[in-house]
């Protein structure tokens, strides 16, 4: 089982509710935040507090400036940033593809897209050390679990 999914099973409230995801795609610039949120949508914004719910664990609530200036490296935490990103990454592209991406079918291309993009910038990257090999798998597993469901709910 992925870090995420045991994370979603521990924490069963951190699935946020509809008025905490319209605020989060408004701040995620996927629409206004008084516009109803699409349910695949939601699904990416859950998948992406979960992730920043589990960064904010990894650094004891820290900023990852302070934390990188004190010389310790943090893979549990570059772990989780990545995810993060690769999610906001699938957000970001969701948007620009259009209101007609909201659907399922439709994001799990835009998600595959994502996931090829990450793993060809990444893995130049991963071989620098621990630290950006965490980043870069974080990344890739985050994306490959919102794959995993996409696929399951096309599937019905």
């Amino acid at each position: 089982m992925s870090p995420f999914r045991r994370l979603r099973a521990a924490l069963p409230a951190s699935t946020p509710s509809s008025t905490a995801l319209e605020a989060a795609a408004g701040a995620a610039g996927t629409g206004a935040a008084d516009e109803p949120v699409p349910d695949c949508v939601a699904l990416v914004l859950a998948h992406r507090v979960c992730a920043q719910r589990a960064l904010q664990e990894a650094t004891g609530g820290a900023s990852l400036c302070s934390l990188a200036r004190s010389g310790h490296p943090l893979p549990a935490a570059t772990f989780h940033e990545g995810a993060v990103v690769a999610l906001g990454l699938v957000l970001r592209a969701q948007r620009a593809a259009g209101p007609g991406s909201a659907c399922d079918g439709q994001l799990l291309e835009v998600v595959t897209r994502v996931r090829d993009q990450w793993w060809a910038e990444q893995a130049p990257m991963a071989a620098r050390g621990p630290a950006w090999d965490a980043y870069a798998t974080g990344g890739d597993e985050a994306l490959r679990d919102l794959l995993e469901e996409l696929g399951a709910r096309t599937d019905r």
